[in-house]
């Protein structure tokens, strides 16, 4: 990328990969009776192997609630976006989403020419929410954000 480039940018920002929410002590207790409950169930039922899994499950979880969220640092402009090092035009995208949060993180999804792919998924803030949008409306359709079952239940446990 040339400098003329770089000084075209719309907006730059900072954002871990996830929305790290504040898991207070209950949080780490709802989840381990929840995974308790269901261990007791699989083993009542003879299910040694499912017990296995909710318990690496369980660890895995845990682990990941406390690792350090890794920041990315996005930049928004004319001809794409750029994810650290990494350039995504803007025509190879069909078009946009925004699933706004009352965080301090809201979402924007940029939905791919392809039908069977996920769409790119990047932490915004919330107080650019309008800038952004109202410069993509000029290169991409807005389309109505549905979310996925998926991402409902990582919101709700603070993923």
């Amino acid at each position: 990328m040339d400098k003329n480039q770089e000084e075209e940018f719309i907006l730059k920002w900072r954002a871990p990969e996830i929305n790290p929410a504040s898991k207070g002590e209950s949080w780490y207790w709802i989840i381990a009776s929840v995974a308790l409950v269901v261990i007791a169930l699989s083993i009542w039922q003879g299910n040694f192997l499912f017990a296995v899994f909710i318990v690496l499950s369980l660890i895995s979880i845990l682990f990941l609630s406390r690792e350090e969220k890794e920041e990315f640092l996005f930049s928004l402009f004319k001809d794409g976006i750029k994810i650290n090092d990494t350039v995504y035009p803007l025509t190879s995208f069909q078009n946009f989403s925004i699933f706004e949060t009352e965080r301090d993180l809201s979402f924007l999804y940029l939905h791919k020419h392809q039908n069977i792919s996920f769409p790119l998924r990047l932490p915004i803030k919330t107080s650019d929410i309008e800038k952004i949008r109202s410069f993509l409306n000029n290169y991409l359709t807005e389309a109505e954000h549905d979310e996925s079952i998926l991402d409902s239940i990582s919101h709700y446990i603070g993923f």
